[in-house]
């Protein structure tokens, strides 16, 4: 009967390349959403899962509804809804969360709503930006520090 249930977990079904699994019992009824949104998207990026971003994202809305999204997990959604795992691709949610994540001082999330600031291109994103890029700097967040460094040799 295990070995049944473990199959069933990692059973493929779809053909491509981009084969949904289905996710696997990794939360427990007692977890928060917060919990279980991370849980699965850690999951997620173990094993590239799609059920498991789509779970983990859903899990991490409701959390962010009901208020008490972390840091940490409005930069798992920032991710999500950026990079588009899994047909997820939101820009406007990615935005969003990562200001979430900026503002609730998680570093990760300081040096993505900067990058995704700077891509907007205008001047006073960029300010703001500069300014959340200094803060994730000062946290040791080295993607935030390289980008502060190139920024200033341009000029």
């Amino acid at each position: 009967v295990e070995s049944s249930a473990i199959a069933s977990n990692t059973t493929n079904t779809a053909t491509t390349s981009n084969a949904r699994k289905a996710a696997p019992s990794i939360v427990s009824p007692n977890m928060t959403n917060l919990q279980k949104g991370k849980a699965y998207f850690r999951d997620a990026n173990d094993r590239k899962n799609c059920d498991s971003y789509i779970a983990a994202l859903g899990a991490l809305e409701k959390s962010y509804n009901a208020k008490d999204l972390d840091g940490e997990g409005a930069y798992m959604a920032a991710i999500i809804c950026h990079d588009g795992h899994c047909s997820l691709k939101n820009a406007g949610k990615a935005l969003e969360y990562a200001n979430k994540s900026a503002f609730l001082n998680y570093a990760n999330g300081q040096y993505l709503y900067a990058k995704l600031l700077l891509n907007k291109k205008s001047h006073s994103d960029s300010i703001i930006a500069k300014g959340f890029l200094t803060k994730a700097s000062a946290q040791g967040q080295a993607d935030a520090k390289a980008l502060q460094q190139k920024m200033w040799k341009k000029k």
